[in-house]
């Protein structure tokens, strides 16, 4: 009977360890199949957290190129602004000469002169930007003409006392009398007219010079241009101060392509721009 029991119990035991032999060896083999999913899931969490990570970076930074397209901050389409720190200008170079009642003409100042139409001249190194001008705003559909250009001192002084000039302001045109208020004709010497360098351009349906000029399409493509061919609208109507002219829209000076842009996004007038 004893050795009955010892024959059962024995081989339940075996049978007891076999059991748990095979369970072990199931779950190895149930850890070696699931190991590398849940690896990957481990990755790609630490992925998505890294993502996120760099995204919020960004948003902060300013620099996801999402949000550089959505605010239409792009540098290629948004205009670059004026530079504070542009290089001073060259106050030797002809084409920004300063001509205006506190500044004469250079004595014995004689251009170069050159024929742009019918018998208006210019100087020769301002003519072919000029032509160009003229020709663009032409092919634009509008009618730009020329209705003064280069004047000698003769002329000049002929047009200032026309106009009611004051000899006492041709003797010292450096220190114009205080009551004089802002021209209409610049005093003999005074003017850029003189230099070969200014041209009084107006509309061909329009040729009152006047204030309402500014209003006509003519001026109004030349004032937002003129810029590309290096002339500046001379004297505005809010630098009547500082140009000690009166608003002439009409009248452009040719200053070079570099310094008529830098004016024109400035704001500035020729004397602003060489103070």
């Amino acid at each position: 009977m004893v050795y009955l029991r010892r024959k059962l119990f024995g081989n339940s035991q075996i049978r007891h360890h076999g059991s748990m032999i095979l369970t072990a060896a199931a779950l190895v083999v149930l850890l070696v199949l699931t190991a590398p999913l849940i690896t990957n899931k481990v990755f790609a969490a630490q992925d998505m957290s890294g993502a996120t990570t760099d995204n919020s970076q960004q948003d902060i930074e300013g620099s996801s190129p999402e949000r550089d397209a959505s605010t239409g901050s792009d540098s290629d389409t948004v205009p670059s602004c004026p530079t504070q720190n542009a290089a001073a200008p060259d106050t030797s170079a002809w084409s920004l000469l300063l001509v205006n009642p506190w500044n004469k003409i250079p004595d014995g100042y004689l251009p170069d002169l050159t024929r742009v139409e019918q018998d208006y001249e210019v100087d020769v190194r301002c003519a072919d930007d000029l032509k160009q001008m003229l020709a663009d705003c032409r092919n634009a559909g509008f009618d730009p003409r020329i209705c003064s250009a280069y004047r000698s001192h003769t002329m000049q002084a002929e047009l200032f006392y026309l106009n009611g000039g004051d000899l006492k302001d041709t003797l010292n045109p450096n220190t114009p009398s205080n009551d004089a208020g802002p021209r209409a004709v610049a005093t003999p010497d005074t003017s850029e007219h003189q230099i070969g360098l200014a041209v009084d351009i107006v509309d061909g349906a329009h040729r009152q010079l006047d204030d309402s000029q500014a209003d006509h399409p003519t001026q109004q493509w030349l004032m937002e241009n003129c810029r590309h061919y290096g002339f500046v609208l001379r004297y505005p109507a809010d630098k009547i101060d500082i140009t000690g002219i009166i608003f002439e829209p009409w009248h452009y000076r040719y200053v070079g392509k570099q310094a008529a842009q830098e004016m024109y996004e400035r704001g500035l007038c020729l004397e602003e721009y060489l103070n």
